[in-house]
């Protein structure tokens, strides 16, 4: 803050975190966002409890300039991006994001994230990324028919699984488990008796409770890989 008050320009690093919305065209929430794991969850867990789906991809390799203006682009035409521009602050608590909606997108695209150079206007390139196809329309493990994910893979999620308090906290927002369910699952002392019980309850609540868990899961950044992984050696 010393630095910005004396007008010393700031770099930092910051993630990109996509994610894609349960609406009917293609609509993506882009936030840039500090490494903060505190943000970064809060922002997961809102995305979450709206039932959007994370798409990972690569956050940008430079830092980016405080107080600048950033715009998102794409190389697909028909394309609206809101708002046109976002402002990089230190502003930690409900952060901003760009919402790209496409109707009827049945292709690969390309994301452009472009910084405005203050002394001349020019715009320099920090990030892109390529959307692809499947990115945004392949079916999810758990809409496949027979077994459910969590069920074909109950002895790694009971292993691997260590962030049992947010998982809880969403499926409580969500309504799957109850107020008692919950206390009960936070009494256990390991996480392995967590996650135990929570499956547990999830076999009551039926598949929509599996359907919620994997959805939950595949957005948290920390097990994104777990799952990829998982769904992997399918």
């Amino acid at each position: 803050m010393i630095r910005k008050k004396l007008g010393f320009s700031v770099k930092v690093f910051y993630d990109v975190l996509i994610f894609k919305t349960n609406k009917a065209s293609l609509t993506l929430h882009v936030y840039l966002l500090p490494p903060d794991p505190v943000v970064q969850q809060a922002v997961e867990r809102q995305e979450n409890s709206d039932a959007s789906r994370s798409i990972r991809k690569p956050s940008p390799d430079k830092p980016l300039r405080l107080e600048n203006h950033f715009f998102l682009t794409t190389d697909t035409e028909t394309a609206e991006i809101c708002p046109d521009k976002l402002k990089l602050t230190c502003e930690r608590k409900n952060p901003n994001f760009f919402e790209v909606f496409i109707r009827n997108a049945n292709s690969d695209f390309n994301l452009k994230l472009e910084g405005e150079q203050k002394k001349n206007k020019e715009k320099e390139t920090v990030w892109t990324c390529m959307i692809r196809k499947d990115d945004y329309q392949k079916g999810s493990s758990y809409q496949e028919q027979g077994q459910h994910f969590v069920d074909r893979h109950r002895t790694d999620l009971i292993n691997r699984v260590t962030d049992t308090g947010t998982i809880l906290d969403q499926l409580q927002d969500r309504r799957i488990i109850s107020n008692e369910n919950y206390d009960t699952v936070r009494a256990l002392k390991t996480t392995q008796d967590q996650m135990r019980e929570i499956l547990r309850f999830l076999n009551s609540a039926g598949r929509a409770g599996k359907d919620a868990l994997y959805e939950i899961m595949r957005g948290m950044k920390h097990l994104s890989f777990l799952i990829f992984e998982l769904e992997g050696s399918e």
